[in-house]
């Protein structure tokens, strides 16, 4: 099996099959000396002014379809969505909640929430905002999480002075989350357009003229499936300085972006070095000759995403058996299968969904299916299940067609019977959230969040089901973080997650941006702040 990563590695500049995202280990030290790979963006003493101006290009694996802050969602739809609009809160690189489009109060108890709108906000089309806006985007609530969590959660709201008072039934950490949230699922706009794309309306943002939020940056154009291009809002008031992250000034520097669909990384690379794109990540790692050679910079910063498999318990599908779940990864090499699409980066100790240390346990990692391929162990674990040759159905993405190796060669080795079914580029999101598509098990690498409470429904909800670990989360939910009582909770619902073996946590995922080099990528602790990049030449590159 060892011969399997070297073999795979060799051919790999011959088939292009680079994964969206190369994770690595986030200790790793960088060579500060070497221009190809800063450590941190280097700002060159360019004053303000000069910052202004110039067009970027940036190729992200998202085919656009729609402008909705509710529904464009994901890693690349973010890249723009959080440009355009604006949660009316927002929170610092250390998490903390800051002001965004209101300043508020919020109790200690959280229960009550009072906001107001920062002094000479304007949406996109010129109208001021009210705190009318706020509140209506608020219980508008589109996406099924703020909808369950936050409108869902609401008690009362009373308006007076310019003054919402927001008192919601019971403590949930998911309720402040979303209104203070980085990726502003919850993002302020105009009352009407709050009204009448509703979620009891079942509308949701396609049309830029409909598409007004209040961030330094307003949609100016969607070419369905190739393109989102955006300009600078000359009338965006940044909040003052003093906060960090997302939370920090948003300065616009840049005259205007161009979101640029194309999900084949090779051909991406391609067009990055003969200049037809700026800005590009994940470049395959055979192609770093060629970029220092091009001049290209290449920056490696962590995300909070994950690799991930997941497993279909709906349903009569042959991973309804959780025996034939722990069958199935008993089979498979983890440190091998992680180290090929991490570039040979593995580290142990990166399987907890949780990315705050404050949360980690070694359950998941102790668990007997984890580990180097044990195809004893396995076949144990397929006769318990009483395994009669069915075909497990792996349907992946294109990006991901190195996985359909490397699995169909531990799923034999074991015994199991596959059929693969691969996806176009950008297809994968429609495929599993369609009830009625037949699939087992899957790979990708979602969005994590620091505390356990935060786990994503599509982690948590959609395809893993289980009344035990329903119950668990339920009440996990109600309790203050970091509690005693919480960390217990947690402890039990991991132990949980790891007997049902519906999701399994493989390693955190860090992305390496390519980008020319006079660009300057601004980046602070959680995302990248396109926002606050710019050009030291800017008359270089206008549109």
């Amino acid at each position: 099996m060892k011969k399997l990563l070297a073999l795979l590695l060799a051919i790999a500049m011959v088939l292009s099959l680079a994964a969206c995202f190369g994770p690595t280990d986030p200790t790793e030290p960088t060579d500060p000396t070497n221009p190809t790979n800063p450590t941190d963006p280097v700002d060159p003493g360019i004053s303000e002014e000069a910052k202004y101006g110039g067009h970027l290009d940036f190729c992200v694996y998202a085919k656009p379809t729609r402008l909705d802050p509710a529904k464009a969602t994901g890693t690349w739809y973010y890249m723009y969505t959080n440009l355009v609009y604006e949660a009316p809160l927002t929170r610092d690189a250390e998490g903390n909640i800051r002001p965004n489009v209101c300043n508020f109060e919020l109790s200690e108890d959280q229960l009550t929430l009072k906001l107001w709108v920062r002094e000479g906000l304007k949406f996109h089309d010129g109208s001021p905002v009210e705190i009318e806006d706020v509140v209506a985007s608020i219980q508008r609530a589109v996406h099924k999480s703020p909808r369950e969590f936050v409108a869902g959660y609401i008690q009362d709201v009373k308006i007076e002075d310019g003054v919402a008072t927001i008192t919601f039934k019971e403590y949930a950490e998911k309720t402040m989350y979303y209104i203070a949230s980085v990726n502003p699922l919850i993002g302020v706009m105009p009352k009407e357009i709050a009204e009448e794309y509703s979620n009891e309306s079942g509308n949701f943002i396609v049309d830029v003229a409909d598409a007004i939020g209040t961030g330094p940056y307003k949609f100016t154009e969607l070419v369905d499936s190739v393109s989102v291009s955006v300009a600078r809002f000359d009338d965006y008031i940044p909040v003052e300085e003093g906060y960090t992250g997302y939370a920090a000034p948003k300065k616009a520097y840049l005259d205007t972006i161009t979101f640029h669909a194309n999900t084949e990384a090779s051909t991406s690379t391609l067009a990055l070095m003969d200049g037809q794109y700026d800005l590009f990540a994940d470049c395959p790692v055979d192609f770093a000759a060629q970029l220092q050679a091009a001049g290209i910079k290449t920056l490696k910063k962590t995300q909070t995403t994950g690799n991930v498999f997941f497993m279909n318990t709906r349903g009569n599908g042959v991973t309804a058996n959780v025996n034939m779940r722990k069958a199935m990864m008993a089979a498979i090499d983890i440190p091998e299968f992680v180290s090929y699409m991490t570039d040979g980066e593995f580290t142990k100790g990166g399987f907890c969904p949780a990315v705050d240390e404050v949360y980690y346990t070694d359950v998941f990692e102790k668990a007997d299916y984890m580990g180097e391929d044990n195809v004893a162990l396995a076949k144990q674990y397929l006769a318990a299940a009483g395994y009669k040759g069915e075909k497990v159905q792996l349907a992946l993405g294109s990006a991901y067609a190195n996985v359909a190796t490397l699995l169909a060669d531990y799923f034999t080795a074991a015994g199991i019977n596959y059929e693969v079914t691969m996806l176009e580029s950008g297809a994968t999101k429609d495929f599993y959230t369609d009830k009625s598509n037949a699939w087992d098990i899957y790979y990708t690498a979602p969005s994590l969040n620091n505390t356990p409470t935060l786990l994503s429904a599509t982690i948590m909800n959609d395809d893993y089901l289980g009344a035990e670990k329903d119950a668990l989360l339920k009440e996990l939910q109600g309790m203050v973080v970091g509690s005693e009582e919480y960390m217990n909770k947690w402890y039990e619902l991991a132990n949980q997650m790891v007997d049902d073996c519906a999701v399994v946590f493989l390693h955190p995922v860090n992305v390496e941006w390519a980008f020319h080099g006079d660009f300057n990528l601004e980046y602070d602790g959680i995302s990248t702040y396109l926002f606050n990049s710019y050009w030291t030449n800017p008359a270089n590159h206008g549109k």
